[in-house]
């Protein structure tokens, strides 16, 4: 089947995805994907910037005249919708 990709875009594509370690690449041999954990983030290394910009979402939408109370309900359904996604 031809995709009419081109092959320094695949081979580029492959060294990137070996290099973010999602591939084991060998030359003359074929790509081999590896098995891989999730990251697990260090809660100081990115709580403090999530907190700063939901609070200044929810001032942003204070400021165009958002009730709290609408603001708060659609916080949940997210947050909701987020385990749930996540479970």
């Amino acid at each position: 089947m031809e995709l009419g990709v081109h092959f320094n875009t695949v081979a580029e594509a492959y060294r990137e995805l070996a290099a973010e370690g999602w591939l084991d690449l060998r030359h003359g041999r074929s790509a081999v994907v590896l098995a891989r954990t999730v990251p697990v983030l260090r809660q100081t290394a990115w709580l403090g910037e999530f907190q700063d910009r939901l609070r200044g979402l929810v001032a942003q939408m204070r400021a165009a005249g958002a009730p709290a109370e609408e603001i708060a309900r659609e916080l949940r359904t997210t947050a909701k919708a987020v385990i749930r996604t996540c479970a």
